[in-house]
């Protein structure tokens, strides 16, 4: 898992502009991040897509790394989130 984090960290291209993190992923602002999508099940282990589609997004930034998610689910699935969307999360790491 070291070794994958360090391969991502190091194919992310250093991003000049500045994220606004205020819970919403502007397709603009978030441009030029890498997007994963191919989220798989791992409870049970069955590695067969995920029912409800996830994407996350990450880049470097000047001020650290950044991670965005968006995660679609039905609202009886949703469990309360304090301060944050519960559908769209967008954080930095610095």
């Amino acid at each position: 898992m070291r070794a994958l984090l360090s391969v991502l960290l190091l194919s992310m291209p250093l991003q000049a502009t500045a994220l606004d993190i205020d819970g919403l992923i502007d397709p603009v602002e978030w441009s030029q991040a890498q997007r994963i999508d191919d989220f798989r099940m791992t409870q049970p282990l069955t590695r067969d897509p995920t029912t409800y589609p996830t994407e996350a997004w990450y880049m470097a930034t000047a001020d650290g790394l950044a991670i965005a998610f968006r995660n679609l689910q039905p609202s009886q699935c949703r469990a309360p989130v304090s301060g944050a969307s519960a559908t769209t999360t967008a954080m930095s790491i610095g």
